[in-house]
């Protein structure tokens, strides 16, 4: 079974390499973008998250 991988800032410049490499190697299933907005053309499980804490 392979892991479900998480990456937080897939819309930036190292997490759209990142996302496109673990997808290669994980499959598309198993990986999980996210960012805190959603790209147009994205292909697989993208999610729209805010990890950021604006009350620390």
């Amino acid at each position: 079974m392979k892991a479900k991988v998480l990456v937080i800032g897939a819309n930036g410049q190292l997490g759209t390499v990142l996302v496109k490499e673990l997808q290669h190697h994980h499959g598309s299933d198993n990986v999980v973008a996210t960012d805190i907005k959603k790209t147009h053309n994205f292909k697989g499980t993208f999610e729209v998250l805010d990890a950021t804490n604006r009350y620390i």
